[in-house]
């Protein structure tokens, strides 16, 4: 079994056997499109967030919210300096 499906019925993005919501799936995607090198945070939020967000902090938020779904599963989003990377 891959680590990253789709639900059958609903669509959703189910990584590690966990689903997300649609915004936080598109985070993730966004984050594991970044591959071996990441994504810089700038660029993931520009890419996300557009005029919608006032703070990066928001992105911070959510990402952390992604790591605590994710909590023992073997894989969650790490930060290096300015760039996010999904770890596995």
């Amino acid at each position: 079994m891959s680590s990253t499906e789709r639900c059958m019925s609903c669509g959703r993005l189910i990584v590690a056997g966990r689903p997300l919501t649609p915004l936080k799936a598109r985070i993730f995607e966004a984050i594991r499109r970044g591959g071996r090198d990441g994504i810089d945070v700038a660029d993931l939020y520009d890419l996300l967030a557009g005029d919608r967000w006032r703070s990066k902090y928001i992105l911070k938020a959510h990402v952390w919210q992604i790591n605590q779904m994710l909590a023992g599963t073997g894989t969650r989003i790490g930060r290096f300096g300015n760039t996010y990377r999904v770890e596995r």
